[in-house]
């Protein structure tokens, strides 16, 4: 797959906190099975098998995404429409876990769209990227780049002994071997999930509810980085 500049804008999306979409209530799912909802590991595949159950939280709507703060892994509940729109496209490294979703009258089929991206490490210019590191998610200890995701792990072993650090990526520099993925994310660092310009207009066209796209995040490939 080729790449042109305009293929590899990309956005930042979210779970949509507009009340005229989502309802009343955030989050709109509240789970009943905890245990399996925690055993979703945050790197790597669930070595179990099992149906995630929700309840729809009165005042909450329906939609193709839904939010809930039940699952600490990184991905989306997800509708079966806005699963096969997806089997078109490039995604890294994920999973689906069956979801049933009880509302008031009905019981609706959804997924747990499962990110766990553990070769994504190895898509970084490390030398080029810059994190922005944070204690307890509230505490700006400032920004960091690193040689290799061997020195990030390096610093992490060394400095995060009470597992507060948070290190989302503030600028990305993806190496040129990166493989266009549409929808994809970095879960070693942070749990934010970006998709690219085709899939974002494809999800605008179908008119595919629950999600939010932010424009202001900087991600080039090291290709294009040089032509600047």
């Amino acid at each position: 797959m080729t790449s042109s500049k305009n293929d590899m804008k990309y956005y930042l999306i979210k779970n949509d906190l507009e009340s005229k979409v989502v309802g009343k209530k955030y989050p709109q799912l509240e789970c009943n099975n905890l245990v399996y909802a925690h055993a979703i590991p945050s790197h790597g595949p669930c070595k179990m098998q099992f149906r995630l159950s929700f309840d729809l939280i009165k005042g909450a709507k329906l939609t193709d995404v839904l939010s809930t703060l039940g699952i600490s892994a990184c991905g989306f509940i997800i509708s079966e429409r806005l699963k096969n729109i997806l089997e078109c496209y490039k995604l890294e490294q994920f999973e689906l876990i069956p979801v049933e979703v009880i509302g008031t009258k009905q019981i609706y089929n959804y997924y747990y769209l499962h990110f766990y991206g553990l070769d994504m490490v190895h898509c970084l210019d490390y030398q080029q990227s810059i994190f922005r590191i944070t204690k307890f998610g509230f505490e700006d200890l400032g920004t960091k780049k690193f040689d290799s995701y061997e020195s990030y792990q390096e610093y992490i072993k060394e400095y995060d002994n009470n597992y507060s650090l948070m290190t989302p990526l503030e600028y990305v520099v993806l190496k040129e071997d990166f493989k266009d993925f549409d929808f994809f994310s970095f879960p070693q660092f942070y749990h934010e999930m970006f998709v690219s310009e085709r899939l974002k207009q494809c999800l605008e066209d179908n008119h595919i509810t629950g999600f939010f796209f932010e424009e202001k995040y900087q991600m080039v490939k090291i290709s294009e980085l040089l032509k600047l």
